[in-house]
């Protein structure tokens, strides 16, 4: 199994994950982030990790409309 980098809180603000290293690539990985409506930690993290490459980003939100918004 690869090790995938993971984005961490940094503690200074509940929104703003720690940014993954540059060389981190995730080409052909697929990431599941819960708590991505807009605004929140899962919806930063995921910006994140688009960022480095991922095949398939998987949000997690209430509901259709927040998705939507996310997209």
């Amino acid at each position: 199994m690869n090790s995938v980098p993971r984005a961490i809180s940094t503690g200074n603000s509940p929104s703003s994950p720690k940014p993954l290293s540059q060389a981190a690539r995730l080409d052909s990985q697929t990431a599941i982030v819960t708590g991505a409506s807009v605004g929140g930690l899962g919806f930063e993290a995921a910006k994140e990790l688009a960022a480095h490459g991922l095949a398939r980003l998987i949000l997690g939100v209430w509901t259709v409309a927040s998705g939507e918004t996310a997209k």
